[in-house]
């Protein structure tokens, strides 16, 4: 049972799966961080172009 229970103590089978869980984890993370920043920026782009787009219709 000793021997059993030092094998599972020692296998690292599943280190770098939980790696890479982490490493996803994070990116997500930054991923909506910088989204929420943006949001603001996005937004104003947005109604720039709905005004360029409001100014060309009134030209023809």
């Amino acid at each position: 049972m000793r021997a059993k229970l030092e094998e599972f103590w020692m296998d690292e089978q599943g280190a770098a799966a939980i790696e890479l869980g982490l490493i996803a984890a994070g990116f997500c993370v930054a991923l909506i961080t910088l989204a929420g920043q943006m949001n603001d920026e996005v937004k104003i782009m947005f109604e720039r172009v709905r005004e360029m787009l409001r100014s060309f219709n009134t030209l023809q």
